[in-house]
């Protein structure tokens, strides 16, 4: 545990922001989670777990300096996440930051094509009459 209080910054966790759970809330939430994990040097773990198969993501295969890295990662996420998101931590094995992390990401932005239609449809007609939000917004 003295490994894990070395590298968080007491600091850095007060930017880490709280994640309701909500699809819509995700965008903005993994970008900063992203940042403030990239300023903790996971970034690389990350980035790495987002693209490797499943079977390949257990404890028993990480090596040690990851292993310490996916454990600081499974805490941050834990503390941060709410609702739905939380649900899906509990579905991965106990410890394992850079699953949880894949997991969150096949959850919320799975690689679906009615997913890509869908935002491809909604850039060809964007929906310009609700005046309730900033026009930056509506691109997102």
């Amino acid at each position: 545990m003295d490994e894990i209080r070395a590298i968080i910054i007491p600091k850095l966790l007060e930017r880490c922001p709280t994640f309701s759970g909500k699809d819509e809330d995700y965008v903005e939430w993994v970008l900063t989670f992203s940042s403030v994990a990239g300023l903790l040097g996971f970034e690389e773990g990350l980035n790495t777990a987002a693209l490797t198969d499943d079977g390949m993501l257990t404890i028993a295969s990480i090596d040690d300096r990851n292993r310490l890295q996916a454990k600081t990662v499974w805490f941050l996420l834990v503390n941060v996440c709410r609702g739905k998101a939380h649900i899906v931590l509990n579905t991965v094995e106990k410890h394992n930051g850079f699953m949880a992390w894949k997991r969150l990401g096949t959850e919320y932005q799975p690689k679906v094509g009615g997913r890509f239609n869908a935002m491809l449809m909604s850039l060809l007609n964007p929906d310009w009459s609700r005046g309730d939000k900033p026009f930056d917004e509506h691109l997102v």
